[in-house]
């Protein structure tokens, strides 16, 4: 067998292999979106309203004051980068890290929140500080990491470890949609317009009616981040494994037309040869007499 020929099937069963690896992922990756798509639109719903009540919760209290309210620029802010515990998903993971070297200019952040061993990798590279680090949204732990992500912000805000925090994250907003943002997510600050008519009643009193609502309006947005940043991540997966695919799929079939083209001339080459000894045996070439 030509050296030649024995290369192109060494090629062709990697390639095929590889079609087989990257079709299967784009299979998990789209069970997965779907997951993170349903609990999106079950969420959302719960999310929105707690954080527009908390609004006008604040809107009614005009004379209450608190931490999470200030309107004062923060001074020592922390950064939450928010990518994938593994690769593979395209520019997913390095559109983040782009926005979020700009964004430690931008702010002057202190100290990095990694949600994701991506992002993890990423701040020991770049030697800031880090705060804390927590796995991507997807494994078993899934439930826990937005409880997590939001314990430790209020808690290291409420201590004074940062007077701010700001969110790199990739939003969900469709399969081609790869565009990651800086939101702000501490202090809140109180939202515009003027207080409602009447004069409510509020049960608890308003400080602590206020002191309730406000965090709960943090985690309520820290989920929505989370599983966002998370659906983002697996569309990103289905698109680049998808492409990936449809390439050794290509790849795999000009592969075969060059192996079969290969053969056939290997099986020609053998014909003429039979056919030229046959015919010099014939006419009393030099085996003829043997």
């Amino acid at each position: 067998m030509p050296e030649d020929l024995r290369t192109i099937r060494r090629k062709l069963r990697t390639v095929n292999n590889i079609w087989q690896l990257t079709r299967a992922m784009k299979m998990v990756a789209a069970a997965r979106l779907r997951r993170f798509q349903q609990a999106l639109a079950a969420g959302h719903a719960y999310w929105d309203n707690l954080l527009e009540l908390t609004q006008r919760l604040v809107q009614a209290l005009p004379e209450v004051d608190h931490p999470y309210l200030s309107q004062a620029p923060p001074q020592r802010p922390a950064l939450v980068v928010v990518a994938g515990d593994k690769g593979l998903c395209g520019s997913y993971n390095s559109l983040v890290f782009r926005r979020a070297e700009a964004a430690l200019e931008e702010i002057k952040a202190g100290v990095v929140i990694a949600v994701g061993e991506r992002a993890r990798r990423w701040a020991q590279r770049r030697q800031v500080g880090l705060a804390g680090a927590l796995p991507a949204l997807g494994g078993r732990q899934a439930s826990q990491v937005p409880t997590a992500l939001a314990g430790a912000i209020l808690a290291g805000f409420d201590r004074g470890d940062f007077d701010g925090v700001y969110v790199v994250y990739t939003p969900f907003r469709s399969m081609l949609y790869n565009i990651p943002k800086l939101v702000q997510v501490l202090p809140i600050g109180r939202p515009p317009g003027l207080p409602p008519p009447g004069q409510p009643i509020f049960e608890p009193d308003p400080k602590r009616l206020v002191s309730l609502a406000l965090p709960m309006a943090v985690r309520a947005r820290l989920a929505a981040i989370v599983v966002e940043a998370a659906a983002a991540e697996q569309a990103a997966r289905m698109t680049a494994m998808g492409a990936a695919a449809d390439n050794a799929e290509e790849l795999a079939e000009y592969l075969t037309r060059l192996r079969n083209r290969l053969r056939q001339q290997e099986i020609t080459t053998e014909i003429l040869e039979v056919v030229a000894g046959a015919e010099s045996l014939r006419q009393g070439g030099p085996g003829a007499a043997e």
